[in-house]
């Protein structure tokens, strides 16, 4: 059941991010806090990397900061997605998280954006306008 949803999950914001060419920014905030969602995170960073309408940040909080850390295998595929991207795909990681699992910003790539807290930022870009999505 779960591979069908993710299957399912995945197309619709395949589709959705490939037909979003009617004047409006396609802007998404993630709300990547959960290990198992790490899979739908990287197909949906897949599919939003190389549309030039879609501008996605990406939350980090809880237990998904280890995926910020330098050389990890995520680290790197989320690095390729924000170059990929032209800068339109950025993460925000969690000082609050970073201070509850001892991570300084020199141990994370470069690409990793540290906010004040993760609820506040969503939060702040949902009345921007962007769309919350928690996979």
């Amino acid at each position: 059941m779960k591979r069908i949803s993710l299957y399912i999950l995945t197309l619709v914001f395949g589709l959705a991010f490939s037909f979003t060419g009617f004047g409006e920014p396609l802007n998404v905030v993630l709300d990547f806090h959960n290990p198992k969602s790490l899979k739908m995170v990287n197909n949906i960073l897949e599919h939003t990397s190389k549309n030039k309408e879609a501008h996605v940040v990406v939350e980090i909080w809880g237990p998904t900061i280890k995926y910020m850390l330098k050389n990890s295998k995520e680290e790197k595929a989320f690095e390729k997605f924000v170059k990929q991207s032209d800068g339109r795909i950025q993460f925000h990681v969690c000082e609050n998280t970073m201070h509850k699992f001892h991570i300084t910003k020199n141990m994370m790539g470069d690409f990793a954006k540290p906010v004040k807290g993760a609820l506040i930022d969503i939060n702040k870009l949902e009345k921007e306008g962007f769309i919350y999505i928690k996979p």
